[in-house]
């Protein structure tokens, strides 16, 4: 909670926060009140403000990567826009298209020094560093009893686990 305040004091300052709030999300971790806060939100609301009242504008560029993702955004939202049948699940993936899509914005206009991208690699080690060691620790406190609430693999006919 602390380091929302950090968001205010640059949009790259928000725009790392966000990517370690998103890997990382605290919000398992808190307890009482503060587990209820959407953080996430208020950081990203947060690092939008001070986009559009800050000092430091962004430099934007286009090159051919981008491109790419500005068709396939078309794409997708064109396709979302003209479904034959509405599915439920369209809405939420779309829902997370389009935040996805302002953090990758935004991550392209204000990390464009090799010291930001830096910070942007370590905010993401931290976020998936600090889960896989709390897991790592409940893990041998329990004696192995703890299983990680990852994606199962399908049994095989065989009953192993291995993909051959």
């Amino acid at each position: 909670m602390a380091m929302f305040a950090l968001s205010f004091a640059g949009v790259h300052l928000g725009v790392l926060l966000w990517i370690w709030v998103a890997m990382l999300t605290p919000a398992d971790v808190m307890y009482g009140i503060a587990a209820s806060l959407p953080l996430n939100k208020m950081v990203a609301g947060s690092t939008l403000l001070l986009l559009f009242t800050g000092k430091d504008k962004p430099k934007f560029y286009f090159d051919a990567l981008l491109g790419l993702l500005a068709v396939f955004s078309i794409v997708l939202i064109l396709s979302y826009i003209f479904e034959l049948k509405p599915v439920g699940k369209a809405d939420s993936t779309m829902d997370k298209f389009w935040k996805e899509l302002v953090l990758a914005v935004l991550i392209i206009g204000t990390l464009h020094s090799r010291h930001r991208l830096h910070q942007a690699a370590l905010a993401i080690s931290l976020g998936f560093g600090f889960v896989m060691a709390k897991e790592g620790l409940i893990f041998l406190l329990t004696a192995g009893g703890h299983r990680s609430s990852g994606r199962r693999r399908p049994v095989t006919t065989t009953g192993s686990r291995s993909p051959c």
